[in-house]
């Protein structure tokens, strides 16, 4: 229920730490796609031209994908200036489905691999709603590289995906940047994604609430790497942070839900205004 108030390398004077290889204008490209992702399956999609869509012109091929039990959503698409495939995800909207995909809280441990792992329910079945249409739109795709993104629930989801394409896909994943994570799994599944060389940045914004959860005291940790951002409107993170929850990054705060507006900006872009223009607007599934 912690959401349902939702729906070239640039390292300014940020301290070089543990997220060094941090490209901040690949960021903040790949963060319009996440914004985009509300509008998933609308005719803002297919004609390219929402609120986020307009500030990476040229996505080509694209592909809405959907699961309607969970309203799990997302696009895959080619972006031509980047050379990429690119795999983004919709976090929280309007619709009570996502909602109670932030709130099973029950604990999966859906891989062979790490016997010890486990991940937050509502999550990983979300994301196993949508795995085949990400797939088989991916398969469509030019060659080329392949990132992924995601806001919120979303980074989430590209967290899964990500794990999924790299471990039973065979994809090599060049890179994944997520926005306002929340943590996905235990310490065994957080070792366990950090082991299989992932480039993924979970990029956090001051004292937004929701990269605190689910909380460490119920057995979640997260993944590396975070970048901090005190002002998400401004160019250069204050900090590239160290390991897994730095307490000089966002884990210095208690996750208080009055700073949730934080939350809702990223990389430049306004999360608010990709909700209200496409979540609140129109939530048809155009197929």
């Amino acid at each position: 229920m912690w959401l349902l108030l939702l729906a070239v390398p640039w390292l300014g004077g940020a301290e070089q730490r543990g997220a060094s290889g941090y490209d901040e204008a690949l960021a903040e490209r790949l963060v319009n796609y996440a914004g985009a992702s509300y509008c998933a399956g609308q005719q803002a999609v297919v004609d390219w031209n929402c609120y986020a869509c307009k500030k990476v012109p040229g996505f080509q091929q694209i592909t809405s994908v959907h699961d309607p039990k969970t309203d799990g959503r997302g696009l895959v698409g080619f972006d031509t200036v980047l050379g990429a495939r690119v795999v983004a995800f919709m976090g929280t909207n309007a619709n009570i489905r996502t909602w109670i995909d932030d709130i099973l809280l029950k604990p999966l441990s859906p891989f062979p691999d790490c016997k010890n792992c486990s991940v937050h329910g509502g999550f990983y079945n979300t994301y196993k709603g949508l795995r085949e249409q990400v797939y088989t739109a991916l398969q469509a795709l030019p060659p080329g590289k392949t990132y992924v993104t995601g806001h919120s629930l979303g980074a989430t989801l590209a967290t899964h995906c990500a794990l999924d394409l790299s471990v039973n896909r065979g994809y090599h994943v060049d890179g994944v940047i997520t926005v306002g994570q929340p943590r996905v799994g235990n310490p065994a599944f957080a070792d366990y994604y950090d082991s299989l060389g992932i480039s993924h940045y979970r990029v956090t914004h001051h004292r937004d609430p929701i990269p605190h959860l689910a909380y460490e005291w119920m057995g979640y940790r997260h993944i590396s790497n975070e970048v901090y951002y005190t002002d998400a409107t401004k160019s250069g993170p204050t900090k590239l942070c160290s390991g897994q929850e730095d307490p000089m990054c966002a884990d210095q705060f208690n996750g208080n839900l009055i700073f949730l507006t934080d939350h809702w900006e990223y990389l430049k872009l306004s999360f608010l205004e990709a909700v209200i223009s496409c979540t609140l607007q129109d939530n048809t599934f155009v197929v």
